[in-house]
């Protein structure tokens, strides 16, 4: 358990170090230095994604997903969870096509904080099967739900980069959906995982079958 705590800890840092210092490109040189895997795993997603039917989905369902990428890989294997996810999003539907809201660092597709990404962009990146959609039980909850969401969209809070969930004025993936939750629904779901002085929300919360009702999953 120390051992997995000290992992933990020294990959948060780091991953702050990541993004603070602006050294993206040592993503890229890992990301080249293992192609072939790489290639396998979108030839995979891609392949996989086709079994996704999102006209099963509404607006206000919550994506889980885990990537390919090598910060993806260790934030599921520090996380630890039963079915290892790595980000998450809120899927809405759209005149214009769907898409995802979602809160994600600069560093990894050039725009920061909170912000939506089309739909068909969101799913590229699978690692395959772990994909779930979970949606509120509640219909009234549920629509408050995606009032939030639309409000923190228009609101653009920057990405939080200390994983500091308890600091609303910066919001990471699974804090965007904690705050709606608590803010909007009065639903306080979320466990989290401690690790020296930090605590970390835990993706597996958002299965609780009292709360949730599972939409679709790989």
């Amino acid at each position: 358990m120390v051992k997995q705590e000290k992992l933990f800890s020294c990959f948060f840092y780091f991953l702050k170090l990541i993004f603070s210092f602006h050294v993206s490109f040592l993503l890229i040189s890992c990301n080249q230095a293992d192609s072939k895997k790489q290639n396998d795993f979108e030839s995979l997603s891609s392949h996989k994604t086709k079994e996704i039917d999102c006209s099963l989905f509404k607006s206000g369902d919550i994506i889980l997903k885990k990537g390919n990428g090598m910060i993806s890989s260790q934030i599921a294997n520090v996380l630890n969870e039963p079915i290892p996810f790595s980000h998450c999003g809120i899927f809405i539907k759209t005149d214009t096509g769907n898409i995802i809201i979602q809160s994600v660092a600069k560093e990894i597709n050039g725009k920061d904080g909170v912000q939506f990404t089309p739909y068909s962009e969101f799913i590229k990146d699978i690692n395959y099967p772990h994909f779930y959609v979970v949606r509120l039980k509640n219909e009234k909850l549920h629509h408050s739900f995606i009032e939030g969401a639309n409000e923190k969209l228009l609101e653009k809070v920057p990405f939080d980069y200390d994983f500091d969930y308890t600091d609303n004025s910066r919001i990471y993936c699974t804090e965007l959906l904690y705050i709606i939750l608590k803010e909007k629904c009065n639903v306080d779901v979320f466990k989290t995982k401690k690790v020296q002085k930090n605590e970390f929300l835990l993706f597996n919360s958002l299965l609780d079958n009292n709360t949730f009702e599972i939409v679709f999953h790989l």
